[in-house]
């Protein structure tokens, strides 16, 4: 899972980017830093401490769910 998720964070192929149509810059940091918030409620890594990848895994996984659920897809 570990490296599904450093795939999905980093990109295996170089680095990604999420697109949607007609979306506007200002529309694309308001939908991520929503998700983010909605995302860091139970799965948040915390980076003061140990790195926990199955807890980073989530976090990515929700944080993708949530921006994928938006209408934005990854693109390389």
């Amino acid at each position: 899972m570990g490296a599904i998720a450093g795939c999905l964070v980093w990109g295996c192929g170089g680095p990604q980017r999420w697109t949607k149509p007609g979306i506007t810059e200002a529309g694309f940091a308001a939908d991520m830093a929503s998700c983010r918030r909605q995302t860091s409620r139970e799965q948040a890594p915390n980076w003061g401490q140990s790195h926990d990848l199955e807890h980073i895994d989530r976090y990515t996984i929700e944080l993708h769910a949530c921006m994928e659920s938006r209408g934005y897809r990854l693109a390389d």
